[in-house]
């Protein structure tokens, strides 16, 4: 009978050999936990970054055409005359607070604000032509894509396009309600906030060179001599991402502080991104 040397009969791991050899499997499997997670959370914020980058662009674009065209005229062909001449300041809005009571006063007619609100608002109006709108057949489209009624008594037919934007703080979505409209509606989600800056010059346009001295929040009041100022307005929007992406674990995420439009650092730990985007629009049809 053939006996196996001592040696080859004990041959095996140890416990020790074991240990180590589950300790290191599980570092290399924690270590490729963690490279996932980190990829998930990455691709999380990337997403949500464009999201809000997209909603933020949107939100933008929509206030800033209206606000460009603020003042437009047409002239009329019996007297000649600026269709707009005599209908007042083409730009009006409120500083944290709400328009007033009803809202759907005209630009040419405002009313006085009422309330405290975290946004501003804005209203804007101006002659919509088939040349610098868009129209259904002949018929230029309000901000909600609805025909606009043309002024009463008027012939040709006058449209005036005659936006109000403000935030609604319950949905955080951006609302406009137009001129002869019976209610508003949001046009972009997840804007959280609306800060307007007007650029005032020192002269009435047309003067030889309105600059701009100062710049401010919006008049106090809808007489104030300060609203045929309003040379330029900077347009600023708070928007956050549509779902949370960060831990909601104070200090714990640098993601969680943004500046806001006020230029002041924020944080917020409720696990939401959120950043500021700001564009500025030269009213040309005062300069």
């Amino acid at each position: 009978m053939t006996h196996l040397p001592r040696r080859l009969a004990q041959a095996g791991f140890t416990l020790i050999e074991l240990m180590v050899s589950l300790v290191i499997g599980f570092a290399v499997v924690g270590a490729l936990l963690a490279a996932y997670m980190a990829a998930v959370r990455s691709g999380a914020h990337t997403d949500a970054m464009v999201q809000i980058t997209e909603d933020a662009t949107q939100a933008l674009n929509v206030i800033r055409t209206q606000a460009a065209m603020a003042g437009y005229s047409t002239v009329n062909g019996s007297t000649f005359a600026p269709d707009w001449l005599g209908r007042g300041t083409p730009v009006y809005g409120c500083a944290a607070s709400n328009f007033g009571s009803p809202l759907g006063a005209a630009v040419e007619v405002p009313v006085p604000c009422t309330g405290t609100s975290s946004s501003d608002t804005l209203e804007v109006g101006y002659v919509a032509t088939a040349s610098n709108s868009i129209t259904s057949g002949t018929i230029p489209l309000n901000c909600l894509g609805n025909t606009i009624t043309p002024e009463p008594g008027s012939a040709p037919a006058l449209y005036v396009n005659d936006s109000k934007f403000y935030v609604d703080g319950a949905t955080s979505s951006l609302y406009c309600y137009p001129r002869g409209g019976a209610a508003g509606a949001p046009l972009v989600d997840h804007v959280e906030a609306l800060k307007i800056t007007y650029g005032l010059s020192t002269q009435t346009p047309p003067s030889p060179s309105p600059q701009i001295t100062r710049y401010g929040p919006a008049p106090t009041t809808p007489g104030d001599n300060d609203w045929t100022l309003v040379n330029s307005i900077t347009i600023c929007v708070q928007v956050r991402s549509a779902n949370r992406v960060q831990d909601n674990q104070a200090g714990n995420n640098s993601l969680a502080t943004y500046v806001d439009c006020a230029n002041n650092p924020v944080t917020n730990n409720d696990g939401y991104l959120r950043r500021t985007f700001a564009t500025t629009v030269a009213l040309q049809n005062k300069l």
